[in-house]
Formats: structure tokens, C-alpha cells, sequence
């Protein structure tokens, strides 16, 4: 026990005194108790996935310049089709809350094309979402989004069946 500024402290060896490695949490970490001062633990965090996890609170938060930002530091890897598509999304939504909304049809149509072959109905949802937003702004009535509201809805009948029962693929 402890005095500080006059009050009566206990000691919580439940968090970490102190750390080891890189602080700058980008790449790996090691918090170590006084207890365990001979086992480190290490996290390691890859850094595509926290720029991608960055630019998605950046967008919640309201600041699409800087989940843009974040999105341009992302390496661009062709195997990775999900998260060529959920940056594509992300993309698409940024630049809506731009205004951009040209810019916005665009990814997101590009976002369509991997996201039917992949399956990924969390992104088709995220797309399904935005086009819904789109149309309601005065940009509503463009060809554009007529052509993602197209897209969406064939790739609902290719995942559904016209009858809206979930076919196998």
C-alpha cells in the first residue's frame, strides 16, 4: 500500500508495470506483470488488418479523409479477395460521405464483382446499404445507381433463386 496525494493506494498486479518490444502497437508488444517477469507474452498485429480496422472507425467516427488515408497505406494483394473487397467498401463509403458520389458507384460495383464469387453477404449487405443511401441523395436517379441497383439485385437472384430460397452454388 501506497500513499499518493493523500489517498490510500493498493497495488493491482492484475495490469501490466511495464512494457518490452515496440511501443508503437503496429507491429508486436510485450506486457509483462512483476509476477511473470520471465514470460513475455507477445501480440502480434498485422499491419494491413489494423490500417483496414483504422480507416472502418475513421468512418464511424465521421472522417472519411483520414479512412482514406489509412486505406492507401494498405499493400494491395490479389489472393485476398475478401479484403480486396471490404477495402473496395470501405472505399465506396468514404467517398460517399464525401459527396463523391460517382466516385462511390464505382467501387462499389467493383466491390460487387468479388464479393458474388466469394460469397461475402457481410459486404453485400454493407453494398446493399449504400445503394440504399445513394438513392436518396439528388445523385439517386443517375445511371449509376440504377446500374449498382442492378448488380445487387443479380447477385441476390444468384444467391437466392428467383423464388428467394437460398439455392447451393
Amino acid at each position: 500500500m501506497r500513499k499518493v496525494g493523500g489517498e490510500r493506494r493498493e497495488r493491482n498486479d492484475k495490469f501490466p508495470i511495464g512494457t518490452h518490444g515496440l511501443a508503437r502497437g503496429d507491429t508486436q508488444h510485450c506486457w509483462t506483470r512483476q509476477d511473470q517477469l520471465g514470460y513475455l507474452l507477445y501480440l502480434e498485429i498485422e499491419l494491413d488488418r489494423y490500417h483496414i480496422d483504422k480507416s472502418a472507425a475513421f468512418l464511424d467516427i465521421g472522417f472519411p479523409r483520414e479512412a482514406l488515408r489509412e486505406l492507401s497505406y494498405v499493400r494491395s494483394s490479389s489472393n485476398n479477395q475478401r479484403r480486396a473487397a471490404l477495402i473496395s467498401v470501405l472505399q465506396a463509403q468514404a467517398y460517399f460521405s464525401l459527396r463523391k458520389y460517382a466516385e462511390s458507384c464505382s467501387l462499389a460495383e467493383e466491390a460487387l464483382s468479388i464479393i458474388k464469387p466469394i460469397h461475402s453477404v457481410v459486404n453485400y449487405e454493407r453494398i446493399q446499404t449504400l445503394y440504399s443511401q445513394l438513392k436518396l441523395t439528388n445523385f439517386g436517379d443517375n445511371p449509376e445507381v440504377a446500374r449498382l441497383g442492378v448488380m445487387i439485385h443479380q447477385i441476390h437472384v444468384c444467391w437466392h433463386g428467383k423464388n428467394g430460397k437460398r439455392e447451393r452454388l
